[in-house]
């Protein structure tokens, strides 16, 4: 009797049925799937509980990179949006006055150096000093401008800071108004000044024109005096005379002459000393000359 050979070589359905053997420390899925190659396959269609709670916490790391990064990256975009200055809004500061009219003009100034220079728009890159000075070059009664970041997207406001008026003068109908470092101007958005220069030649026909530059010797006068600790009440251009002055002093009974040639700041010191040598004297004279330098008169 013929018997059949049994093939040594191994089959295809033992082979496969070898590659699915469940082998120790395997977690088994349950599945009789063909499809399922192995049974910790993290891939397949049928997970573990493990397999499955290690694949979601792989997941969810995943998903919170991804959320982190697009935090920062909103953030930084949040950052440089805020920074960045597309509207202007100017805004009196505390104590000063400003017209609808004036704010405007101050508005386009701003705008016209902003736009000359679009990386300052960036408020990192502005430069305080330089709009400052753009500003006060048509603007000369700003001193100043405080820059605020709103909190809104793109809006700064602007706060001038007003010259401090120490004189005014009224020159071919027209106010001006000088501080005590000599600057001129026209707008005043503070409280007026006290004083007022006092022109002999206004009612005269042989009126001598008044010009900016004894104004600005005026208020440097001011301030010169005040360093000195006297204070400057009233300032006379005597009749027929456009380069001297006839000050005033509080506490001081006389009157002081002064020169628009000579600096402002030499006379006060000048005045300091005479003022004090006739108190400590005793002397009660009509009115002191510190127009010449280095001499000091008294009569």
């Amino acid at each position: 009797m013929n018997t059949r050979r049994r093939s040594s070589s191994p089959t295809k359905d033992s082979k496969q049925s070898n590659t699915r053997v469940f082998r120790r420390n395997r977690t088994i899925t349950g599945s009789t799937s063909n499809r399922v190659s192995s049974s910790n396959e993290l891939n397949a269609s049928i997970l573990s509980p493990r397999a499955h709670a290690h694949n979601l916490t792989k997941t969810r790391k995943k998903l919170s990179f991804y959320l982190l990064i697009v935090i920062f990256v909103s953030l930084g975009i949040y950052l440089v949006v805020s920074q960045y200055i597309s509207k202007i809004v100017v805004g009196p500061p505390a104590g000063a006055s400003l017209t609808i009219e004036q704010a405007g003009r101050y508005q386009q100034r701003i705008e016209s150096y902003l736009n000359s220079r679009p990386l300052e728009r960036f408020y990192p890159n502005l430069s305080k000093v330089g709009l400052e000075d753009y500003v006060s070059q048509q603007y000369p009664e700003v001193k100043q401008l405080d820059i605020e970041l709103t909190g809104e997207l793109g809006k700064a406001q602007f706060k001038p800071v007003f010259r401090q008026p120490v004189a005014r003068w009224i020159i071919d109908g027209k106010q001006l108004y000088v501080d005590e470092t000599g600057v001129v101007f026209s707008y005043n958005g503070l409280s007026k000044p006290a004083m007022e220069i006092i022109d002999e030649n206004s009612n005269s026909e042989s009126t001598v024109g008044a010009s900016e530059r004894l104004l600005q010797f005026v208020g440097t006068t001011v301030g010169a005096m005040n360093q000195y600790g006297l204070t400057v009440t009233s300032v006379k251009i005597p009749l027929l005379s456009a380069r001297q002055l006839v000050v005033k002093v509080k506490s001081v009974p006389y009157e002081i002459k002064m020169y628009i040639g000579r600096p402002a700041g030499e006379q006060a010191e000048d005045a300091h000393r005479v003022v004090k040598y006739i108190g400590n004297n005793k002397k009660s004279p009509k009115y002191i000359d510190v127009r010449t330098k280095q001499r000091a008169y008294y009569r």
